[in-house]
Protein backbone atom coordinates (compact mmCIF):
# COMPACT_ATOMS: atom_id res chain seq x y z
CA UNK A 1 0.00 0.00 0.00
CA UNK A 2 1.14 3.58 -0.73
CA UNK A 3 1.38 6.17 2.24
CA UNK A 4 -0.59 9.39 1.66
CA UNK A 5 2.63 10.88 1.10
CA UNK A 6 3.23 8.84 -1.84
CA UNK A 7 0.14 9.25 -3.48
CA UNK A 8 -0.06 13.01 -2.99
CA UNK A 9 3.53 12.97 -4.99
CA UNK A 10 2.44 10.94 -7.60
CA UNK A 11 -0.63 12.83 -8.00
CA UNK A 12 1.67 16.07 -7.82
CA UNK A 13 3.74 14.52 -11.03
CA UNK A 14 0.99 13.31 -12.96
CA UNK A 15 -1.20 17.46 -12.95
CA UNK A 16 2.46 18.33 -14.12
CA UNK A 17 2.52 16.29 -16.98
CA UNK A 18 -1.09 17.01 -17.94
CA UNK A 19 -1.57 19.11 -20.81
CA UNK A 20 -2.82 22.64 -19.97
CA UNK A 21 -6.76 23.45 -21.07
CA UNK A 22 -8.49 26.10 -20.02
CA UNK A 23 -12.42 26.94 -20.55
CA UNK A 24 -11.63 29.74 -23.59
CA UNK A 25 -9.35 27.33 -25.51
CA UNK A 26 -10.70 26.58 -28.93
CA UNK A 27 -12.30 22.69 -28.78
CA UNK A 28 -9.88 19.82 -29.36
CA UNK A 29 -7.46 22.53 -29.20
CA UNK A 30 -4.04 20.98 -27.46
CA UNK A 31 -0.72 22.51 -26.56
CA UNK A 32 2.47 21.49 -28.18
CA UNK A 33 5.07 19.69 -25.58
CA UNK A 34 7.89 21.18 -27.46
CA UNK A 35 6.41 25.01 -26.68
CA UNK A 36 4.72 25.38 -23.01
CA UNK A 37 1.87 28.12 -22.55
CA UNK A 38 2.38 31.22 -21.60
CA UNK A 39 0.31 31.54 -17.89
CA UNK A 40 -3.39 32.46 -18.66
CA UNK A 41 -3.07 31.78 -21.90
CA UNK A 42 -6.32 31.36 -24.02
CA UNK A 43 -5.53 28.60 -27.39
CA UNK A 44 -7.88 30.20 -29.66
CA UNK A 45 -6.64 28.86 -32.90
CA UNK A 46 -4.44 25.10 -33.78
CA UNK A 47 -4.06 23.47 -36.75
CA UNK A 48 -2.29 20.07 -36.66
CA UNK A 49 -0.60 18.32 -40.18
CA UNK A 50 1.22 15.25 -40.02
CA UNK A 51 2.91 15.70 -42.64
CA UNK A 52 3.92 19.81 -44.76
CA UNK A 53 6.37 22.01 -45.75
CA UNK A 54 7.11 25.74 -44.06
CA UNK A 55 9.83 28.29 -44.73
CA UNK A 56 11.28 29.38 -41.63
CA UNK A 57 12.17 33.15 -41.83
CA UNK A 58 15.33 33.84 -40.89
CA UNK A 59 15.36 37.47 -41.89
CA UNK A 60 13.01 40.24 -43.13
CA UNK A 61 10.23 40.48 -45.22
CA UNK A 62 11.33 42.12 -48.69
CA UNK A 63 9.98 42.95 -51.98
CA UNK A 64 11.78 39.87 -54.24
CA UNK A 65 12.38 40.36 -58.22
CA UNK A 66 8.86 39.75 -58.82
CA UNK A 67 7.39 41.91 -56.65
CA UNK A 68 5.99 39.57 -54.04
CA UNK A 69 6.60 40.18 -50.29
CA UNK A 70 8.91 37.09 -48.88
CA UNK A 71 11.50 36.54 -46.06
CA UNK A 72 15.07 37.64 -47.28
CA UNK A 73 16.10 34.50 -46.24
CA UNK A 74 14.23 31.45 -45.37
CA UNK A 75 15.13 27.58 -44.05
CA UNK A 76 12.99 24.65 -45.82
CA UNK A 77 11.37 22.49 -43.70
CA UNK A 78 9.25 19.72 -43.48
CA UNK A 79 7.68 17.26 -41.10
CA UNK A 80 4.96 17.79 -38.50
CA UNK A 81 3.15 20.79 -38.64
CA UNK A 82 1.73 22.89 -36.08
CA UNK A 83 0.37 26.27 -36.22
CA UNK A 84 -0.99 27.55 -32.52
CA UNK A 85 -3.11 31.34 -32.13
CA UNK A 86 -2.74 32.45 -28.46
CA UNK A 87 -4.34 34.95 -26.35
CA UNK A 88 -2.58 36.12 -23.16
CA UNK A 89 -4.47 37.87 -20.09
CA UNK A 90 -4.97 41.48 -19.87
CA UNK A 91 -1.79 43.92 -19.92
CA UNK A 92 1.05 41.59 -20.73
CA UNK A 93 3.40 43.09 -23.15
CA UNK A 94 4.76 41.36 -26.52
CA UNK A 95 7.91 42.18 -24.96
CA UNK A 96 7.27 39.96 -21.50
CA UNK A 97 5.48 37.13 -23.71
CA UNK A 98 8.38 37.02 -26.12
CA UNK A 99 11.35 37.16 -23.25
CA UNK A 100 9.75 34.72 -21.54
CA UNK A 101 9.45 31.91 -24.53
CA UNK A 102 13.41 33.04 -25.27
CA UNK A 103 14.67 32.13 -21.93
CA UNK A 104 12.41 28.65 -21.26
CA UNK A 105 13.22 28.01 -25.12
CA UNK A 106 16.75 28.79 -24.29
CA UNK A 107 16.75 26.23 -21.15
CA UNK A 108 14.83 23.70 -23.26
CA UNK A 109 18.02 23.46 -25.68
CA UNK A 110 16.71 25.84 -28.19
CA UNK A 111 19.11 28.07 -30.22
CA UNK A 112 17.73 31.59 -31.29
CA UNK A 113 18.65 31.97 -34.98
CA UNK A 114 16.70 35.36 -35.94
CA UNK A 115 14.56 37.52 -34.68
CA UNK A 116 13.45 41.12 -35.35
CA UNK A 117 11.25 44.15 -33.69
CA UNK A 118 8.55 46.43 -35.06
CA UNK A 119 9.30 47.49 -38.78
CA UNK A 120 12.84 45.93 -38.86
CA UNK A 121 10.10 42.76 -39.10
CA UNK A 122 8.97 44.04 -42.81
CA UNK A 123 6.96 46.63 -44.31
CA UNK A 124 3.68 47.72 -42.21
CA UNK A 125 1.09 45.47 -44.35
CA UNK A 126 3.83 42.81 -45.23
CA UNK A 127 5.66 41.53 -41.84
CA UNK A 128 6.27 38.33 -40.26
CA UNK A 129 2.61 37.54 -39.68
CA UNK A 130 1.90 37.31 -43.38
CA UNK A 131 5.28 34.86 -43.54
CA UNK A 132 3.97 32.17 -41.19
CA UNK A 133 0.21 32.62 -41.26
CA UNK A 134 -0.87 33.90 -44.90
CA UNK A 135 -4.01 35.61 -44.37
CA UNK A 136 -6.02 33.72 -46.58
CA UNK A 137 -5.70 30.84 -43.86
CA UNK A 138 -7.46 32.94 -41.14
CA UNK A 139 -10.78 32.62 -40.17
CA UNK A 140 -11.33 36.22 -38.54
CA UNK A 141 -8.23 37.84 -40.28
CA UNK A 142 -9.07 41.18 -37.57
CA UNK A 143 -7.19 38.75 -34.83
CA UNK A 144 -4.08 38.84 -36.60
CA UNK A 145 -4.17 42.25 -37.53
CA UNK A 146 -0.83 42.90 -35.29
CA UNK A 147 1.54 44.25 -37.53
CA UNK A 148 0.05 47.99 -37.21
CA UNK A 149 1.29 47.44 -33.31
CA UNK A 150 4.51 49.32 -32.45
CA UNK A 151 5.51 46.11 -30.20
CA UNK A 152 5.33 43.56 -32.33
CA UNK A 153 8.35 41.28 -32.45
CA UNK A 154 9.36 37.68 -34.03
CA UNK A 155 11.68 35.47 -33.41
CA UNK A 156 12.71 31.90 -35.12
CA UNK A 157 14.34 29.09 -32.84
CA UNK A 158 15.94 25.78 -33.69
CA UNK A 159 17.35 22.86 -31.70
CA UNK A 160 21.61 22.03 -32.74
CA UNK A 161 20.75 18.74 -34.43
CA UNK A 162 17.76 20.33 -36.51
CA UNK A 163 15.14 18.12 -35.50
CA UNK A 164 12.68 21.03 -34.18
CA UNK A 165 12.21 24.24 -35.22
CA UNK A 166 9.80 26.78 -33.74
CA UNK A 167 9.12 30.80 -35.10
CA UNK A 168 7.28 33.12 -32.57
CA UNK A 169 5.17 35.97 -34.28
CA UNK A 170 3.50 38.56 -30.59
CA UNK A 171 1.79 41.44 -31.48
CA UNK A 172 -0.63 43.30 -29.47
CA UNK A 173 -4.57 43.54 -30.30
CA UNK A 174 -7.54 44.88 -28.10
CA UNK A 175 -5.51 45.29 -24.73
CA UNK A 176 -4.07 41.67 -25.14
CA UNK A 177 -0.69 39.61 -26.85
CA UNK A 178 -1.51 37.59 -29.52
CA UNK A 179 0.80 34.63 -30.25
CA UNK A 180 1.68 33.06 -33.28
CA UNK A 181 3.63 29.98 -33.43
CA UNK A 182 4.67 27.27 -35.34
CA UNK A 183 6.72 24.30 -34.55
CA UNK A 184 8.06 22.03 -36.95
CA UNK A 185 9.61 18.68 -35.71
CA UNK A 186 11.57 18.12 -38.90
CA UNK A 187 15.23 17.85 -39.73
CA UNK A 188 15.89 20.80 -42.39
CA UNK A 189 14.94 19.60 -46.03
CA UNK A 190 17.77 17.35 -46.60
CA UNK A 191 17.29 14.81 -49.18
CA UNK A 192 19.68 12.72 -51.20
CA UNK A 193 21.72 14.38 -53.83
CA UNK A 194 21.54 12.51 -57.37
CA UNK A 195 24.77 12.74 -58.53
CA UNK A 196 25.43 13.40 -62.22
CA UNK A 197 26.52 9.28 -62.76
CA UNK A 198 22.74 8.67 -60.84
CA UNK A 199 21.18 10.77 -63.39
CA UNK A 200 22.93 9.37 -66.84
CA UNK A 201 22.23 6.10 -65.53
CA UNK A 202 18.74 6.85 -65.31
CA UNK A 203 18.25 8.52 -68.62
CA UNK A 204 20.05 6.05 -70.30
CA UNK A 205 17.81 3.17 -68.57
CA UNK A 206 13.77 5.36 -68.69
CA UNK A 207 14.70 8.08 -70.72
CA UNK A 208 13.61 10.38 -67.67
CA UNK A 209 14.38 11.16 -63.96
CA UNK A 210 12.69 13.31 -61.21
CA UNK A 211 14.87 15.42 -59.18
CA UNK A 212 13.67 16.21 -55.96
CA UNK A 213 16.41 18.70 -54.30
CA UNK A 214 15.10 21.58 -57.01
CA UNK A 215 13.50 24.16 -54.94
CA UNK A 216 11.66 27.69 -55.04
CA UNK A 217 10.56 29.79 -53.27
CA UNK A 218 6.48 29.09 -51.80
CA UNK A 219 4.15 30.37 -55.13
CA UNK A 220 7.34 30.98 -57.39
CA UNK A 221 9.88 30.65 -59.90
CA UNK A 222 12.93 32.00 -57.72
CA UNK A 223 15.32 29.31 -57.07
CA UNK A 224 16.44 28.74 -53.53
CA UNK A 225 20.29 28.84 -52.70
CA UNK A 226 19.14 25.32 -51.58
CA UNK A 227 18.88 24.15 -55.48
CA UNK A 228 22.81 24.95 -56.51
CA UNK A 229 23.90 21.17 -55.56
CA UNK A 230 21.09 19.54 -57.73
CA UNK A 231 21.95 22.27 -60.17
CA UNK A 232 25.65 21.87 -60.29
CA UNK A 233 25.03 18.10 -61.04
CA UNK A 234 22.64 18.45 -64.04
CA UNK A 235 25.64 21.14 -65.24
CA UNK A 236 28.29 18.46 -64.94
CA UNK A 237 25.69 15.65 -66.52
CA UNK A 238 25.77 18.14 -69.48
CA UNK A 239 29.48 18.56 -69.82
CA UNK A 240 30.32 15.29 -69.64
CA UNK A 241 27.63 13.81 -72.14
CA UNK A 242 28.28 16.36 -75.51
CA UNK A 243 25.90 14.90 -77.04
CA UNK A 244 22.79 14.73 -74.68
CA UNK A 245 20.02 16.97 -74.72
CA UNK A 246 17.40 17.08 -72.73
CA UNK A 247 13.95 18.79 -71.31
CA UNK A 248 13.83 19.93 -68.27
CA UNK A 249 10.19 19.76 -67.47
CA UNK A 250 8.27 21.50 -64.48
CA UNK A 251 5.61 19.85 -62.62
CA UNK A 252 3.18 21.33 -59.46
CA UNK A 253 0.66 19.64 -57.04
CA UNK A 254 -3.19 20.16 -57.85
CA UNK A 255 -3.61 23.21 -55.70
CA UNK A 256 -5.14 26.03 -57.60
CA UNK A 257 -5.92 26.65 -60.63
CA UNK A 258 -5.04 24.88 -64.09
CA UNK A 259 -3.93 27.42 -65.86
CA UNK A 260 -1.70 29.20 -62.82
CA UNK A 261 -0.18 25.91 -62.17
CA UNK A 262 0.56 24.96 -65.85
CA UNK A 263 2.25 28.54 -66.09
CA UNK A 264 4.24 28.13 -62.86
CA UNK A 265 5.74 24.74 -63.84
CA UNK A 266 6.67 26.53 -66.76
CA UNK A 267 8.49 29.24 -65.75
CA UNK A 268 9.92 27.13 -63.04
CA UNK A 269 10.95 24.89 -65.57
CA UNK A 270 12.83 28.21 -67.18
CA UNK A 271 14.04 29.27 -64.36
CA UNK A 272 15.87 26.43 -63.91
CA UNK A 273 17.34 26.41 -67.76
CA UNK A 274 18.27 29.71 -67.34
CA UNK A 275 20.66 28.92 -64.00
CA UNK A 276 22.05 26.02 -65.49
CA UNK A 277 23.19 28.10 -68.55
CA UNK A 278 23.77 31.42 -66.95
CA UNK A 279 25.30 30.38 -63.20
CA UNK A 280 26.64 26.92 -64.28
CA UNK A 281 27.99 27.56 -67.52
CA UNK A 282 25.97 24.85 -69.60
CA UNK A 283 25.67 25.25 -73.30
CA UNK A 284 22.57 27.01 -74.55
CA UNK A 285 20.20 25.22 -76.05
CA UNK A 286 21.44 21.48 -75.02
CA UNK A 287 18.30 21.55 -72.02
CA UNK A 288 14.82 23.10 -73.19
CA UNK A 289 12.39 24.20 -70.51
CA UNK A 290 8.80 22.72 -70.49
CA UNK A 291 5.83 22.80 -67.89
CA UNK A 292 3.04 20.17 -67.40
CA UNK A 293 1.13 21.76 -64.20
CA UNK A 294 -0.50 18.90 -62.44
CA UNK A 295 -1.09 16.33 -65.43
CA UNK A 296 1.54 13.99 -64.31
CA UNK A 297 1.52 13.02 -61.05
CA UNK A 298 3.60 10.65 -59.23
CA UNK A 299 1.48 10.04 -56.15
CA UNK A 300 -2.09 11.23 -54.53
CA UNK A 301 -2.47 15.18 -54.54
CA UNK A 302 -5.24 13.98 -51.52
CA UNK A 303 -1.90 13.98 -48.95
CA UNK A 304 0.50 16.57 -48.33
CA UNK A 305 3.20 14.21 -48.40
CA UNK A 306 1.66 13.33 -51.87
CA UNK A 307 1.75 16.69 -53.30
CA UNK A 308 5.77 17.06 -51.95
CA UNK A 309 6.17 14.50 -54.22
CA UNK A 310 4.15 15.81 -57.02
CA UNK A 311 6.25 19.39 -56.63
CA UNK A 312 9.54 18.07 -58.69
CA UNK A 313 11.52 18.71 -61.78
CA UNK A 314 12.29 16.03 -64.05
CA UNK A 315 15.20 15.56 -66.78
CA UNK A 316 13.78 13.98 -69.96
CA UNK A 317 15.87 12.67 -73.05
CA UNK A 318 15.38 14.79 -76.19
Amino acid sequence: MMNRNAIWMLLIVLLALAPVVQACDQAGAEDHPLLPRYEGSCLARAKVVSFDEFRLPLGPVVRNEEGKWVPAEARLLEGAFTRLIYTTPEGRSPLEVMRNYQNGLSSAGFEEIFSCVERDCGQLRHSMIDAIFPSDQRENADMYLTNFSQQTRFAAFGKPDGSAHIALHVGYYKEKSILTAVVMESEVMEMRLIDAAEMNRSLAESGRIALQNVYFEFASARLTPESDPALSEMAKLLEENPVLEVYVVGHTDNVGSIDANLALSRDRAAAVVAALEQRFGSEKGRAIPAGVGSYAPVASNVTEAGRAENRRVELVVR
